[in-house]
């Protein structure tokens, strides 16, 4: 009888180990799979914020190129916006000495420039 009582206490005893070794076996995967998703999260967000550094970059790029395109446009408007007449004609070129008169005339022509 003490011999079935202690057979019974070992059985018992084997079973309370087996399921606390299941139960701790649980915890670990489920530790586990929390930790493998909390890294896959914190990757992932790396790999998104890496993604919107490497896009602010690109955006701040094209942003100073087109300033730049703006700006030199702008200066070439303002250079060309009014008509220059480069007067080049041979009277100019053939005139005597002291006469001034077609270039007086030339200069007194708005947008006109002569050389």
């Amino acid at each position: 009888m003490a011999q079935r009582s202690l057979d019974r206490r070992v059985e018992e005893t084997e079973q309370n180990n087996r399921r606390l070794s299941v139960m701790a076996q649980r915890g670990q995967d489920i530790k586990a799979k929390e930790t493998e998703e909390k890294i896959n999260s914190r990757l992932s967000a790396m790999i998104q914020h890496a993604r919107e550094c490497r896009l602010n970059v690109i955006e701040g790029q094209n942003h100073q190129q087109i300033q730049t395109f703006y700006a030199a446009r702008t200066v070439l408007y303002s250079l060309f916006r009014r008509e220059y007449w480069v007067c080049v004609s041979l009277p100019h070129f053939f005139s005597p000495p002291g006469n001034d008169a077609l270039f007086d005339i030339a200069r007194a022509t708005p947008g006109h420039l002569c050389m």
